[in-house]
């Protein structure tokens, strides 16, 4: 246990340093969207006025900008500070990664596998050095189902009530988050399907406290709404599908495109990605699809956690296809990451396995992963970073 206590802490150090290193300069300046989070978290701060959600630029939840207001106040008034909440994000989520992994495998490899390979995601890197609120959906998400993984295994409903806290505080997050409650309906059913009449006997009373601690929390949120109803959707409206002259056709395309994103052809936003290349960039792509295609086909795994992977990733991945502008997006997208890194860390496990020489394992395991981590570092520090097409 303590060997991966020590692995565990050496990959988050790694994720640390990728993330921090030259933020003051890398991205250089503040995109739009970025410096009016900036200049609402400021406002904020001056008028001591916070708010559950700031309507400007198409409106936006509060959280991450109420947080931004901290680190402006703590690390004064640069650039950087509003950057350093996606950085600190970015890096707990390499460790709430671990601890969903944890729980769904009940494995220390292959939750090792799925933080490392987070922790030097180009995709992920990128996000959580740029100053927008996306970055704390893979963290709830993570952090929120660990919880609610760790609460079934526990028996415990005050762990269900605070899963549900959890759950519900990243619905101030951002508007794709709101998939989760899809997810969450799907867990529910598949529990009620599996155990029938036993169901309501216990089940469904810790799924009343997860929903209670949910409710609790989105309260302001929903209060926010009920007064301005025009801004529950108004920055998804403008992107959907619906104002095609073909929402089905779109749909398809979008559909297509943001399947073929991990593999073959990424976002082309430069502010996003690596243009047009996979969202996966190391050997991440490789183990994806063999995770993917070797869960459906496992008899170790139990069916409740594959239609949990599965259901999440294709869920988190819906908002993102449901619009049409600058398809795949990579940040709409974002959720679907943790389920992208789940069947990582299950295809590398498997894949690395199939080597019976403890030395062939071991010098493999160094160079994917060392190699891995050096391509990262060149591709955002020097391709990303330098590139004139970028900013």
């Amino acid at each position: 246990m303590k060997k991966f206590i020590l692995l565990l802490v050496a990959i988050l150090i790694l994720g640390s340093f990728l993330r921090i290193f030259e933020i003051k300069k890398i991205p250089p300046g503040l995109y739009p969207d970025e410096a009016i989070n900036g200049n609402n978290a400021w406002e904020a701060l001056k008028e001591k006025k916070f708010s559950v959600f700031y309507p400007e630029n198409n409106g936006r939840e509060g959280l991450f900008i109420d947080l931004v207001a901290l680190s402006l106040k703590v690390f004064g008034y640069h650039h950087y500070s509003i950057r350093l909440v996606s950085v600190f994000f970015g890096i707990i989520t390499i460790l709430s990664l671990y601890f969903l992994a944890q729980e769904v495998f009940r494995n220390h490899l292959i939750s090792l596998f799925s933080s490392f390979f987070l922790a030097i995601s180009f995709w992920h890197l990128n996000f959580s050095r740029i100053g927008f609120r996306a970055i704390l959906m893979p963290f709830f998400i993570s952090f929120g189902l660990g919880l609610y993984f760790f609460s079934k295994r526990k028996n415990s409903k005050p762990l269900w009530f605070l899963a549900g806290l959890v759950i519900g505080l990243g619905f101030y997050s951002y508007i794709p988050y709101r998939a989760i409650g899809i997810l969450l309906l799907v867990l529910f059913f598949q529990d009620l399907i599996k155990e029938k009449t036993k169901f309501f006997q216990k089940e469904f009373f810790f799924y009343l406290w997860l929903f209670l601690g949910m409710f609790i929390v989105a309260i302001p949120l929903m209060v926010y709404f009920l007064n301005h109803p025009q801004d529950f959707i108004s920055r998804a409206n403008s992107v959907s599908i619906f104002k095609t002259p073909s929402p089905i056709k779109a749909f398809g395309e979008s559909f297509f495109k943001h399947l073929m994103m991990f593999n073959f052809s990424g976002d082309k936003n430069p502010r996003h990605h690596l243009s047009g290349l996979p969202q996966l960039l190391n050997f991440d792509w490789f183990f994806f699809l063999l995770g993917f295609f070797s869960l459906m086909i496992s008899k170790k795994i139990s069916k409740e956690i594959k239609t949990f992977i599965f259901s999440g990733f294709f869920i988190f991945l819906l908002p993102s296809m449901l619009t049409f502008e600058g398809v795949p997006h990579a940040l709409r997208s974002l959720g679907a990451i943790i389920f992208v890194y789940l069947l990582v860390g299950w295809g590398a496990f498997n894949f690395f396995k199939k080597f019976k020489s403890q030395k062939l394992k071991i010098f493999l395991i160094i160079f994917v992963l060392g190699s891995s981590f050096v391509l990262t570092f060149w591709l955002y520090f020097f391709n990303w970073a330098k590139s004139k097409t970028t900013f």
